[in-house]
């Protein structure tokens, strides 16, 4: 899968040139950039260039300009040029880059300066010649009527030009929830403070979805009568040939969904024949133009009704007891449309055929009820309750303020127990559509990574030195004090398990009377007015609690200087005892594997990761990981294997792994090692390497080093076979 050549070719393809009678088209880009051609079955004949100004024939019926015109030192006279191309009736396309879009709101770097907020401020600040720049919406508009083009239309593109997967229309507003549908990304993850699906649903009630767009694909043609009638496009982009479609919204009042593949055929004629299906059960769906799937494409009638997401969403907030009887009747249509085979004691009841994208953003609330659209899937004997599940998390998706009845709406369907499992078996779906073993690596260096985006926001709430002071350094200083643990929660318990026996912990505070005179770990639970009868500079209190903000507001008002703020997730530099004179490369290091039936090979791995590092953190994989990873067990279990590892001088720390905190970012967020070393029979490894990019992003590193390749745990496994 090319992801470079669907990105730059789907969001043109989708477009209707039969409708100008286009055979002849002129695609404009750079050197080496790729399109690809069989997107564009249509067009008999394709000619491609990398300079407009070198091309001496005209009359094109179709233009399209991969280049951004303001990537140009005369964007005005690159469009110009553009549109003297066209023939009479013919269409450009070409790609611009918002300077107010959403993301760089959200703390994106500026493309062509490389810094944050530099397009918002209209680059008033820019130290450097600019390779190009950004405009506004009305900046392009005035371009364009300065050049003197009537004919053009403006679609808003989501996520942005790097990852183009919704096009919205001038004053059109979507329906849907679109936190649920757009991908954000960045061409800077790393500096992102803000989750910019949270916003989307004020943008759309303010009416600014269109002026905050993250970049533009602007359509322009000579006659007026010849610009398209298209609403709103979405783009599968990152899926296999045979499911990439784009869903178009048409002012005529209907829906097209356009396969850009051949491929894609058989999968418009899987939609038909499960909107049939589900007919047949009694569900209702949206009808479906027979037979058109061999032209590449199927219709539907746009419905003028909320989404099924929207409707309840807002029902919640309104009228919780209807919302419930609401939510009832759609879960009892999951029910309806599959018939019980089987019962599995873990999952619960198996359908017959199951229908994976009933979900609420896949369906309409008219007056008859929920009308489904879009049912692309459909899987044979498979748990029903995963559909379920599916329905709530992406109901609750980016809707943290509609969470308050989630644990009810899990305990009201039977899903409570199961929900972990439910939520892997909807991500293994996920990935497979998303072709996730294909894109990670590409993704990964354009998502965010929500922890650091979180923590960003925090950072922004505090002058300069303050931050470090009291969530980074922690520790520091510490050990000269008089200390107090405030909270009794597990973060507390945390803290407590890691430090007390570092620190001198006086007291634990809390504010509730009901814990106090009670004791952890051997400390007494008291009343915060213990801290008006300390001395506060020679005192530090850890807060030790998830949501810290009215507790330093608290502290505050007690004139309290000296506090920090404890996650449980973190590991802090000061916590562990290294020598100054040290002239190691990294402070604390990490390592993560099996380590089953620990041999010469483990013992290397540890060796050279600790020559490197001052203190080595070292992550045993737990068993059910293990399993989850290699379909099988490991022959020692893993309370065994953490003691061995423990017993090697080289691991200053050993921690399990568990199956859902296992991945590579999930130990730097838990650790916050300076390097992790891994064998370097990883060392060409995409995937890997992907990895060690975004550990660069976020200050830290991963290494690889040499160990024995001729001794594995594999191999001992096939001897030991061999030997019996």
């Amino acid at each position: 899968m090319d992801i470079k050549a669907q990105i730059n070719t789907f969001p043109y393809a989708w477009y209707d040139f039969r409708r100008i009678g286009a055979d002849s088209m002129l695609v404009i880009r750079d050197p080496g950039e790729t399109v690809d051609e069989d997107a564009f079955s249509g067009i008999s004949q394709i000619t491609y260039a990398e300079d407009p100004m070198g091309i001496r024939e005209s009359g094109f019926e179709t233009v399209i300009s991969l280049i951004s015109p303001e990537r140009m030192d005369d964007p005005k006279g690159y469009i110009r040029r553009c549109y003297d191309l066209l023939g009479e009736h013919g269409v450009l396309l070409f790609p611009m880059s918002n300077r107010l879009g959403i993301r760089y709101f959200c703390g994106d770097r500026d493309p062509y300066t490389d810094r944050v907020f530099d397009g918002i401020d209209n680059y008033y600040r820019a130290e450097t010649e600019l390779r190009g720049r950004c405009y506004s919406r009305s900046e392009i508009r005035s371009m364009l009527d300065d050049i003197g083009i009537l004919n053009h239309r403006m679609f808003g593109v989501f996520s942005g030009l790097d990852y183009p997967t919704h096009l919205i229309a001038e004053n059109y507003i979507p329906r849907e929830d679109l936190a649920n549908r757009i991908l954000p990304v960045y061409h800077y993850p790393p500096t992102v403070f803000l989750e910019e699906e949270r916003l989307y649903d004020s943008l759309k009630k303010e009416n600014l979805i269109h002026a905050l767009a993250n970049s533009y694909l602007i359509e322009v043609t000579k006659e007026e009568n010849d610009l398209s009638d298209a609403l709103y496009v979405t783009l599968s982009l990152g899926r296999t040939r045979d499911n990439a479609y784009a869903t178009i919204v048409r002012k005529n009042d209907t829906v097209v969904k356009k396969a850009f593949y051949d491929e894609g055929n058989e999968g418009l004629r899987n939609i038909e024949e499960n909107h049939r299906n589900l007919a047949q059960r009694g569900l209702d769906v949206i009808a479906i133009t027979e037979g058109s799937a061999s032209d590449h494409s199927i219709s539907m009638p746009y419905i003028e009704a909320p989404t099924a997401q929207k409707y309840l969403q807002d029902l919640l907030i309104s009228d919780k007891e209807m919302f419930f009887k609401e939510m009832d009747a759609f879960m009892a249509e999951i029910d309806r449309v599959s018939t019980v085979v089987s019962t599995d004691p873990i999952t619960g009841a198996i359908g017959d055929i199951v229908y994976p994208d009933m979900v609420p953003v896949n369906a309409f609330k008219t007056e008859k009820g929920y009308l489904f659209f879009d049912q692309e899937f459909s899987v044979r004997n498979y748990p029903i309750n995963v559909v379920k599940a599916r329905a709530l998390f992406s109901f609750f998706a980016y809707h943290d303020e509609l969470r308050f009845v989630e644990k009810e709406l899990f305990q009201r369907y039977d899903l409570s127990e199961q929900k972990t499992l439910y939520m892997e078996m909807e991500w293994a779906f996920l990935e497979k559509l998303w072709s996730e073993d294909v894109l990670k690596p590409f993704r990964d260096r354009i998502r965010r990574d929500t922890p650091f985006t979180r923590r960003n926001r925090t950072y922004m709430n505090y002058p300069a030195g303050y931050y470090e002071t009291k969530y980074v350094d922690i520790i520091r200083g510490a050990e000269n004090k008089e200390c107090y643990v405030f909270g009794s929660g597990q973060y507390a318990k945390d803290f407590l398990e890691k430090y007390q026996h570092e620190y001198s912990i006086t007291k634990i505070i809390d504010n509730d009377p009901e814990h106090w005179g009670t004791m952890i770990y051997g400390i007494e639970i008291v009343s915060p007015d213990i801290l008006k009868e300390i001395d506060g500079n020679r005192t530090r209190v850890f807060i030790c609690v998830k949501d810290y903000s009215d507790i330093v507001r608290q502290l505050d008002d007690m004139r309290i200087p000296d506090y920090s703020i404890y996650s449980k997730y973190k590991v802090y530099p000061r916590s562990f005892a290294i020598s100054p004179e040290t002239k190691k490369t990294y402070h604390i290091g990490y390592c993560a594997g099996a380590f089953d039936m620990f041999h010469v090979g483990h013992l290397n791995l540890l060796r050279r990761a600790k020559e490197q590092c001052d203190y080595l953190i070292v992550g045993v994989i737990s068993d059910q990981r293990i399993f989850d990873l290699k379909q099988r067990y490991p022959v020692i279990p893993c309370d065994e294997r953490v003691k061995v590892v423990e017993g090697c001088r080289y691991a200053d720390r050993v921690e399990i792994l568990e199956a859902d905190r296992a991945g590579i970012m999930d130990a730097y967020n838990r650790f916050h090692f300076d390097c992790m070393f891994s064998g370097d029979d990883h060392a060409n490894d995409e995937s890997w390497l992907s990895e060690r990019e975004r550990l660069r992003k976020s200050g830290s590193d991963l290494v690889f080093v040499s160990y024995s390749k001729e001794t594995s745990s594999s191999a001992i496994r096939k001897k030991i076979g061999e030997t019996l």
